[in-house]
Order: C-alpha cells, then sequence, then structure tokens
C-alpha cells in the first residue's frame, strides 16, 4: 500500500483506475436498483442488520479511519488536523452503524436509548429526526465528495483557500470521484427503492476509503478488503454464537405469553404492520399490555418486559402480512441467538424464533 500524498492539497492524479473507481460507486447503486427489482429476496437479505450492506458498510468506515490517520500521521502540528478528524469522523461512523457493539456483544443499552432511540439501539444518529438526518448525510456527501474533490479543478475558488488547505493537511479526493458521490446523493434525495439509504452509506464509506488510500491501485485493494470482510463478518458472526437452549425457550415462552396477550385483545395490529413491539406499543397506546401475560411470566427481568426485549436484549417484533387475495399472516419474532434478521415476509429461516398468532388462507374455489 502507498502512503499519503507527498503535497497534502494537491488533487489526486487522474488514471484508468481513479475513473474504475468511480465507476464502483456508481455501480453499487445500480446493483441495489437492479436486485431491489429483480431479485427482491436477496436483496433483502443483503440490506439487512448485521447483513453484507451493513458490515461492508462498517468496514470500509473502519478503512478509511485507518487511512485518514496514516495522513495525519504522516504531518506535523496543524497540517494533522483534516487527517485527524475525518478519521475520527468515520471511527464515529463505523461504530455508530454496529451500535458501539450492542449487537455484536449483546448487552443492554442504558434505558434512555431503550426508550428515545428509533431503533431501541446504543447510538445517537437514530435519535435525530429523519429530515434532519437526511439533511446531515446529504450535506457530508456533496461538501467532500462533490466539493471538495472538484473546487480544485476550479483554480480562481481554489487560490483562495489552498493556503488554509496545506495548512491544515487538506487531501481532496479525486474528481472522477464526485460521478459516484454525486450518483449517491441523487439516489438519497429521490430513494427510489426500499433501504437505499443503507447503499447510500455503504456507497460513501467506500468513497471515503477510495479518497485516502495513496495510489487507486491500493485503494482498489483496500476496498476489495473491505467488501470480502462484509461478506466474511455476518457467517462468521453466526458460527462464533453458540446457541443458548435455555435463552431459546425462554423467547419461546415470552412468544406464546405475547400470542395470549393478543387473543386477550391486549395486542391488536393491522394489515401491513411491521414494527418493533415497543414501538407499537406506545404509539398506539396498548398500554394493558403491560399488565398481561408477558409482563407476569416469573423468569422475565423488569426491565426486559418493559421494553419487550428478547432473552437476547434485541426488540421483539411484530409483522401483519395481507395479501390481495385475502391471507392473511400475524407473527410476533425473535431476532434469536445470532441477533439479526434471518426470516423473509414469508419463510421463517436459520435461528429466529417466531409465534405465528394468526394464519388465515382464503378459501379455493374447488
Amino acid at each position: 500500500m502507498t502512503g499519503p500524498a507527498e503535497s497534502t492539497s494537491q488533487p489526486a492524479t487522474f488514471s484508468r483506475s481513479t475513473w474504475v473507481a468511480a465507476g464502483l460507486l456508481a455501480a453499487l447503486l445500480g446493483l441495489a436498483a437492479g436486485l431491489s427489482a429483480w431479485r427482491p429476496s436477496l436483496y433483502y437479505t443483503l440490506s439487512q442488520e448485521d447483513g453484507f450492506v451493513e458490515w461492508a458498510t462498517v468496514w470500509a468506515f473502519l478503512l478509511a479511519a485507518l487511512g485518514h490517520a496514516r495522513v495525519a500521521r504522516a504531518h506535523r502540528g496543524l497540517a494533522r488536523t483534516y487527517g485527524f478528524l475525518l478519521g475520527l469522523f468515520c471511527f464515529a461512523v463505523a461504530m455508530e452503524e454496529i451500535s458501539w457493539g450492542q449487537r455484536l456483544f449483546g448487552f443492554q443499552p442504558p434505558s434512555y436509548f431503550l426508550e428515545h432511540n428509533a431503533q431501541q439501539e446504543l447510538n445517537w444518529h437514530n435519535q435525530v429526526e429523519d429530515a434532519t438526518r437526511k439533511l446531515l448525510l446529504q450535506g457530508v456527501i456533496l461538501a467532500y465528495g462533490v466539493g471538495l474533490a472538484l473546487l480544485p479543478r476550479m483554480r480562481g475558488g481554489w487560490a483562495l483557500v489552498k493556503p488554509l488547505a496545506d495548512r491544515l493537511g487538506v487531501v481532496p479526493p479525486a474528481a472522477p470521484l464526485a460521478i459516484g458521490f454525486l450518483a449517491a446523493s441523487l439516489v438519497y434525495g429521490a430513494y427510489p427503492f426500499r433501504f437505499a439509504g443503507e447503499w447510500v452509506e455503504l456507497t460513501l464509506g467506500m468513497g471515503l476509503l477510495l479518497g485516502v488510500w495513496g495510489g487507486f491501485g491500493a485503494a482498489l485493494r483496500v476496498l476489495a478488503v473491505a467488501v470480502l470482510l462484509g461478506v466474511l463478518t455476518p457467517p462468521g458472526l453466526a458460527a462464533l454464537r453458540p446457541s443458548d437452549p435455555l435463552a431459546e425457550q425462554h423467547a419461546r415462552d415470552e412468544l406464546a405469553a405475547l400470542h395470549a396477550d393478543w387473543r386477550q385483545g391486549r395486542l391488536r395490529t393491522e394489515c401491513g404492520v411491521h414494527r418493533r413491539l415497543f414501538h407499537l406499543v406506545e404509539e398506539e397506546g396498548f398500554d394493558e399490555l403491560r399488565d398481561g401475560v408477558f409482563t407476569a411470566l416469573p423468569h422475565l427481568p423488569a426491565e426486559r418486559g418493559r421494553f419487550f426485549l428478547d432473552p437476547w436484549e434485541q426488540p421483539y417484533w411484530v409483522m401483519d402480512r395481507c395479501h390481495d387475495d385475502g391471507t392473511r399472516r400475524i407473527r410476533v419474532y425473535s431476532f434469536g441467538a445470532n441477533r439479526r434478521r434471518d426470516s423473509t415476509h414469508e419463510e421463517v429461516r436459520d435461528d429466529d424464533v417466531v409465534e405465528t398468532i394468526l394464519e388465515w388462507v382464503a378459501p379455493t374455489d374447488e
């Protein structure tokens, strides 16, 4: 791997691999669009928490953080500022993406995050309103990936900021990368398919990685490492997490108790619902569920009962699916020991623990 550029504020030279890297960013979003349209089941699996997209994003940001740390280390004094701050940003994004290890290690976050975080996870970005979070991410993509990449090609504007850029150790990404970043911005703004934001975050992480790792041949090799680690991490973690028969039995007992609460009218749902149980209870006002069969289970700790968490400290979910032919299925479920959703809307997979509350199939005319 090559080291940081000698002159901190000079834009990277263009080469064939530079344009290849830019094309890869745009192609990644095209791949997401194609899979969502023609292979929705595969797309759904890849896009889930603790799936390929999330872990490739984490590794891309971590390797980008390492690259920016190398840039900072290669300089002295104030010239370390840019590399240090951008490296810190990349590291924080990676940790936020995995909720600072919550799902990785299966610990219960503080009550504040369980109550106020949109995903009941130990992170800050999911407590920001969607519109604000979208605006901030758009700002990062356009400022770094488009503005900073193209500014050195605007001679008048660059002449004004170059002295400050040199002083802070700023390394602009190569201009061709602006193509991929602009595509990411447009996709994020239009949101043309489900989970588009997850793929845009992956594109941003890979763009930051490509923008810092010296020559683009080296950058592409680091990018390949991030992709490979993204592929290997989910099955690797699943293999390392041992089964826990007692926890699995507790999960089945708790789901059966929620089934009983549903039969008694403490839990209600409607077609199209697919939500964390805690948020459904809070927003729909199903307070009677807090005094039902589920919360009365003798083995259930009060905090887990209050926030409707499974034995692995992850949220229980409710899914209500109706089809045009009248078929309806209502399920409550847990991600199981591997702490990630493996099942699809139609099929229970791997170690997910599922209780079917209602399954009604429309009669056929025979």
